[in-house]
């Protein structure tokens, strides 16, 4: 953390039909969207009475992650649930936001 995603990347990009400044600032701004890095990492989810997934938190929903002493502000991308003989063990994709 963080991971080879982080390496530094720059892009050069032409476009002839762009003839003001704001057309090249949004082409400019899409392109650095499409190409940000991005740091993403999976947790085990831990159920409590307090901490309910459907009641107090889902997909789509901005966590915030203690990790290693550091707090960390990360969007809920995927839930996997798996369902054995074991119980429920759910573990989740995080990514940094």
């Amino acid at each position: 953390f963080p991971s080879h995603d982080s390496i530094r990347k720059e892009i050069f990009y032409t476009n002839p039909q762009l003839t003001t400044q704001a057309q090249v600032d949004a082409a400019a701004l899409t392109l650095t969207r499409a190409n940000r890095a991005t740091f993403s990492f999976s947790a085990a989810l831990i159920q409590t009475p307090q901490f309910v997934r459907g009641v107090n938190y889902n997909v789509g929903d901005i966590l915030t992650v203690e990790f290693n002493g550091t707090q960390y502000t990360t969007r809920l991308d995927v839930i996997d649930v798996s369902i054995t003989g074991a119980g429920v063990v759910e573990r989740a994709e995080l990514r940094l936001v």
